[in-house]
């Protein structure tokens, strides 16, 4: 039988016996999260007369598998008439990421590669950063040639170290999250498989798929706001004001703005997006609109399944960034997607299961499949191929 003790190291000191689990993690949220209930009363438990201090480094594993390395940010010791618990909440080494400010020489980075900046941010927190490939950018851009080299990165003083790196990620087609140790992972969509998935009647409990068109748009138009962005838009002498039904027709500079359609297959319906770009490059614009209706389209469909079991056939726990075959006809879902993320849950009312969710592969690059989903998520109806920019 598979070992899927779960198991809270701190100080040295292993705490088991739960009240109850929820452990997070995903390849578009971060820090990974934990929210643990223990009890202090039980075989094998180290006894504490005074609770483990919040802010110490933890470790999280479920089967003697790290899932989590990062500090326990609340401490919550409490007693009643049935004992005492203790419920630790925390989060991965990558929380201080997310919560502290980036600093910057000059509050500007020049001419360097995004694993450099990324590195950079980090360093000052003591976290490390690996770059697992070199992504999926745009031919003839600034990437291909210089190896992900951003010219110009400007830090405001609101940006935190995890903003920054968000931002680089866009324009390389990039995924950036923590992995198990603690550390920040750049990588492209995964194409490892699962060695099983999700079927009906064999380990999901219940399930459900969203086709969702809310967030979706026909046409999305990119704007570089880092030069004179008015006088691109509304250049002298046209008469064309700044709105999104003008821009398209506007005599611009193509460094300035980019576009993507999807000629009838979607409504007309328009999204102005601004690029954080440091320099005025029609590569980097275009790889921003891309990013965005590459999200949205992902958003859009997806399946949100409980799984009776933390692993797949082969023992290997549901992992972020990696293929599982969904079969659910009765949702219209028979392919395989990308696992976006897990949670490791137990609780009294359901016991141990896993709420897993899953999208297209597509959703996570740059350049989706310009598709329309119909009643069933699987089928999509292509569109006629994209009209050029004007010129």
């Amino acid at each position: 039988m598979t070992d899927d003790t779960v198991t809270l190291t701190i100080a040295g000191q292993k705490w088991s016996g739960w009240q109850g689990v929820h452990i997070q993690r995903g390849i578009e949220t971060c820090p990974p999260t934990f929210d643990l209930m223990l009890t202090t009363k039980f075989p094998n438990q180290p006894e504490a007369a005074v609770p483990p201090q919040a802010g110490a480094p933890v470790v999280v594993s479920v089967g003697g598998t790290t899932v989590i390395t990062g500090y326990a940010d609340r401490m919550i010791p409490s007693f009643s008439p049935q004992g005492t618990a203790l419920r630790a909440v925390g989060r991965g080494r990558c929380a201080d990421l997310v919560d502290c400010s980036a600093i910057a020489d000059n509050s500007q980075f020049l001419n360097r590669s995004i694993l450099q900046i990324a590195q950079l941010v980090t360093a000052r927190y003591g976290i490390s950063v690996s770059q697992v490939d070199q992504g999926n950018p745009a031919s003839g851009s600034v990437f291909a040639a210089d190896g992900h080299v951003i010219p110009q990165l400007n830090v405001s003083l609101s940006d935190t170290p995890w903003n920054i790196i968000e931002q680089m990620c866009r324009f390389a087609a990039l995924l950036c999250y923590e992995d198990t140790n603690g550390r920040v992972v750049l990588t492209s969509v995964g194409t490892q498989n699962h060695a099983s998935g999700f079927q009906r009647g064999v380990n999901v409990q219940a399930a459900s798929a969203m086709s969702a068109m809310d967030m979706r748009y026909g046409e999305y138009i990119c704007v570089n706001l880092s030069v004179d962005p008015l006088m691109q838009i509304d250049p002298p002498g046209t008469g064309l004001g700044m709105t999104p039904d003008n821009i398209a027709a506007t005599q611009y500079d193509p460094a300035a703005l980019a576009l993507k359609q999807y000629n009838g297959s979607l409504r007309n319906r328009v999204l102005l997006v601004v690029s954080e770009q440091g320099q005025n490059l029609p590569a980097i614009a275009q790889r921003r609109v891309d990013w965005e209706a590459a999200r949205r389209f992902g958003r859009g469909n997806m399946v949100t399944v409980t799984c009776d079991s933390w692993r797949d056939s082969a023992g290997t726990l549901w992992t972020p960034n990696q293929l599982a075959r969904v079969d659910l006809p009765a949702l219209g879902v028979s392919d395989t997607w990308l696992i976006a993320d897990v949670a490791f849950v137990t609780d009294l009312a359901r016991g141990k299961v896993a709420e897993v969710t899953l999208m297209p592969p597509a959703a996570f690059v740059p350049a989706p499949p310009p598709v329309l989903p119909n009643a069933a998520l699987n089928t999509a109806i292509a569109p006629a191929a994209p009209a050029a920019a004007a010129p």
